[in-house]
């Protein structure tokens, strides 16, 4: 049985990579993308289910995201949201990941840890692109061996430009 993935904040930037990393890496999955309204043609491929989702009416939420194994969790700004989707995902009991950049917020997504755990669920915060999800592609290609050198790199633009949280700069200097 394939896996069935949400990505909540689908049609925003980061959402959009997401979805189009694991839909061309992973084409068995499935995947949906929930935002509040539907997006336009062309922002997300032809074949990715649009699902509407409002993280503010508590129990719609929860409902759709009991159809998923998993949500990846791309609503920004992450200060906002903070641990609210997170709480959803632990309601629904399905696990989550977020592109979090916030320390505010992960400290609060931390403090479900134990909730979590007793529900035998991953709550997994601060796994942005960078050290986050261009380090698991870098260690996935160096586990295939694919440079015939034994050299990977990983080019990495971080900032305001799309909301950058406040960690990135300091993601920046320890780059």
């Amino acid at each position: 049985m394939s896996k069935k993935i949400i990505v909540l904040g689908g049609t925003g930037e980061s959402g959009r990579r997401i979805i189009h990393l694991l839909s061309a890496r992973h084409p068995d999955l499935k995947l949906s993308c929930a935002a509040r309204r539907t997006p336009k043609a062309g922002v997300i491929p032809d074949h990715i289910e649009y699902v509407a989702f409002d993280i503010n009416d508590q129990a719609k939420s929860i409902e759709t995201l009991q159809q998923f194994n998993l949500a990846v969790i791309a609503l920004g700004p992450m200060d906002k949201f903070a641990m609210q989707a997170h709480q959803l995902c632990l309601s629904a009991n399905i696990d989550a990941v977020d592109i979090n950049d916030s320390l505010h917020a992960a400290e609060q997504v931390l403090t479900l840890n134990t909730e979590a755990k007793s529900k035998q669920r991953l709550l997994l915060t601060g796994m942005g692109f960078s050290p986050g999800i261009s380090t698991l592609l870098l260690t996935e290609l160096a586990h295939k061996k694919a440079s015939a050198k034994g050299h990977y790199q990983c080019r990495l633009y971080m900032g305001a430009a799309y909301g950058g949280g406040e960690t990135s700069p300091q993601a920046i200097l320890a780059s």
